[in-house]
């Protein structure tokens, strides 16, 4: 469950998911000598003071939160990881990913992509959550996240982990609806309001340090924003209803 909206509601399936689900699949894998990955989160980063953020970075993570349940259970399932490596002799790594998006969001799921999606689909104004500052991310298509992965468990080293992502552009929301808008020749029109309680909490800067990826399993996004910004919404132009948010 990796919507803020959603965990809110379900935190203790989505720490069962995260723990429960990684440790049960490790033994599994132990059992039968698989090749283990695991796809954790670049929430366990927080707000990063180090831009690009490399996997060295060590973020401090909020026990007691609403986004909590998400972040920590990514987190400890990273050290699953390393235990099962170093222990139990698991050919085991995981993967931080940053923003994937693409064909096959639901478009309830409420982040901001899908949210976007919708609106056009609709012709309704979206709202966008603003505090003081503007949040701001790199967005990554889901062809770039699917390779990393598939490079991780081919390539990837024991107990390592690797940040999959784009390094660039880092944009906030009224920056990729600018993108949107002159990519699609759209009109989709945005006005800012505070946020919920979920997103109070959320990290101010997401950007990953990708040299590791690339030096250790040959990983490079390929594909532009731009080109996954038209195969995502020529999908959801196609299923999308444009629904209430």
């Amino acid at each position: 469950i990796a919507s803020p909206t959603h965990y809110k509601i379900k935190p203790l399936e989505t720490i069962d998911v995260a723990l429960e689900g990684v440790r049960s699949t490790l033994e599994i894998s132990k059992m039968n000598k698989a090749k283990f990955l695991f796809t954790s989160s670049s929430e366990v980063y927080q707000t990063a003071s180090v831009i690009p953020t490399p996997e060295s970075y060590v973020g401090a993570i909020a026990s007691n939160n609403e986004r909590s349940c998400y972040d920590v259970s990514k987190l400890m399932a990273e050290n699953y990881v390393y235990v099962y490596s170093n222990n139990y002799d698991v050919d085991a790594c995981s993967v931080r990913i940053f923003n994937s998006f693409g064909p096959g969001i639901a478009e309830k799921d409420s982040r901001i992509l899908p949210r976007i999606a919708s609106a056009s689909k609709s012709g309704k104004v979206i709202s966008i959550y603003k505090t003081k500052y503007l949040p701001k991310r790199t967005y990554c298509p889901t062809a770039n996240t699917i390779a990393g992965i598939f490079k991780a468990l081919l390539n990837g080293k024991k107990s390592q982990i690797y940040n999959i992502g784009m390094s660039k552009p880092e944009i906030s929301v009224d920056e990729l609806i600018d993108i949107i808008n002159k990519t699609l020749n759209l009109k989709i029109k945005y006005q800012f309001i505070q946020p919920t309680s979920v997103y109070m909490s959320e990290p101010l800067r997401r950007c990953p340090d990708i040299n590791k990826a690339i030096r250790e399993i040959g990983y490079f996004p390929e594909v532009s924003l731009e080109k996954g910004l038209k195969d995502f919404f020529g999908w959801t132009d196609l299923v999308y209803a444009g629904i209430d948010h």
